[in-house]
This record gives C-alpha cells, sequence and structure tokens, in this order.
C-alpha cells in the first residue's frame, strides 16, 4: 500500500510539472509576444496619428485623429491586445507560483491583473470612442481620454501595471528557482514606478522590456514551481 501511494504520488508530481512546464512557456510566449504587438502599433500607424502623441493642445492632438478611424481603431486594438495578453500570461504564471512559498504574492498579482485589465479596458473604450471625424465637442469622453495618455488615468493605468509586475518579481525571487529574474524584474519596475510617479504619465513601453526579460526567462527556463 506504501508502495502504491509512492508511485501515484510520483505520477502525480509528474504530471503537475509537465502541466507547469507547459503553462511556462505559453506565459513567456504571452509576454515576449506583448511588447511586439505593442511595436507593431506603434510602428505602423504613427505616420497617420503620430501628432496625437507630439507637442499640442487637447484640440491640436484630437485634431490629429480627424480622417484616422481605422488607423486609430486598429492601433488601439493591438496596444490592448498586447496588455492583454501580458496580463494572461502573468495569470498563468500565477497559477504555477500557487504551488510555491510564493502563494499569498500569487494571490495579490491576480487582483493586480483585475485591476489593470479593467483600467486598460476602460481606456480602450475611450479610444474606441475618441472624435475621428472632426467633431472633437461632440464626445463627453475626449477630456478622459487625453487623460489616460497624459494624465491622472494614464499614471494609473501605468502605476497599476507597474506594481503587479514589481508583485511577480518578489514572487518568483522568493521561489528561489528564479532569483536574478525575479529580483531584477522587482528593481526595474519599482524604479519605472518612481519615474512614473516623479515625472507623470510615461507610455506604457517603459514596461514591456521588464515583460520581455520575465517572458525569456519562463519561455527558456525551467518552471519555477518547486519540484
Amino acid at each position: 500500500m506504501i508502495m502504491v501511494k509512492t508511485q501515484g504520488t510520483i505520477v502525480t508530481d509528474a504530471v503537475k510539472s509537465k502541466g507547469n512546464n507547459r503553462r511556462s512557456k505559453i506565459a513567456g510566449l504571452l509576454l515576449i509576444a506583448s511588447p511586439v504587438l505593442w511595436l507593431v502599433g506603434a510602428v505602423v500607424f504613427m505616420p497617420q496619428i503620430g501628432e496625437f502623441y507630439g507637442e499640442g493642445d487637447s484640440l491640436t492632438k484630437l485634431a490629429a485623429l480627424t480622417g484616422q478611424q481605422a488607423a486609430w481603431t486598429l492601433q488601439s486594438l493591438l496596444f490592448f491586445a498586447g496588455t492583454l495578453g501580458a496580463m494572461i500570461g502573468l495569470a498563468l504564471l500565477s497559477v504555477i507560483l500557487r504551488q510555491t512559498r510564493a502563494t499569498s504574492l500569487a494571490r495579490l498579482g491576480m487582483v493586480g491583473i483585475v485591476a489593470v485589465a479593467a483600467v486598460y479596458t476602460f481606456i480602450l473604450f475611450l479610444r474606441l470612442t475618441a472624435p475621428t471625424d472632426g467633431e472633437l465637442e461632440a464626445v463627453e469622453g475626449s477630456s478622459l481620454m487625453l487623460a489616460a495618455h497624459f494624465g491622472w488615468l494614464g499614471i494609473i493605468g501605468i502605476g497599476l501595471t507597474l506594481i503587479t509586475v514589481t508583485v511577480y518579481g518578489v514572487a518568483l525571487f522568493l521561489t528561489g528557482r528564479a532569483k536574478m529574474t525575479g529580483g531584477l524584474v522587482a528593481v526595474l519596475s519599482t524604479l519605472a514606478l518612481v519615474a512614473v510617479l516623479i515625472g507623470g504619465p510615461l507610455p506604457p513601453v517603459i514596461v514591456y522590456p521588464v515583460a520581455a526579460i520575465l517572458g525569456v526567462r519562463l519561455l527558456f527556463g525551467d518552471s519555477p514551481s518547486m519540484r
């Protein structure tokens, strides 16, 4: 009986390990795809709507979107897809971390994921309802959309993202299986958060190098779960 139980435990552990390795690879791919999607959205559509992100007052920025509905919509969807991909990747990482000593941080990270997804879903709604037909005063949410990119809403979005990524960095460090990557992710995210709090809203691009570092570790390294 003891031998049967032992063999059963070994088989169960092997199945869990295989599942965690698969989740780790998928999470890594999603975290690497996140900056790629953002870069495609930024590079491909900037010639049409780049003036929105440049210098100028609110009316000048909104006027830059006139007649560019297709470019603006596709860029918005690509940016959101990048954010969503990263959040799904981190959610998969949470499943793995729940089997380690970082269980509490994994749960806290999931709270952060939900909060970040909610904020950026709202920002996507603001982008998709932005005035692209020249009627700048027809949309009440225009001021909120500008705040999402250049003001307080943008700070909330990027701040929550950086805090969430920091939590996962600390969690990885505590597992003992990815100390270097976890520590680097936590430090870089914290420094970026300080920069946001001091200097105001920054482009979400500051998160993506950190996401890529984490993604490479998960894709090409062993699962951070305990063996």
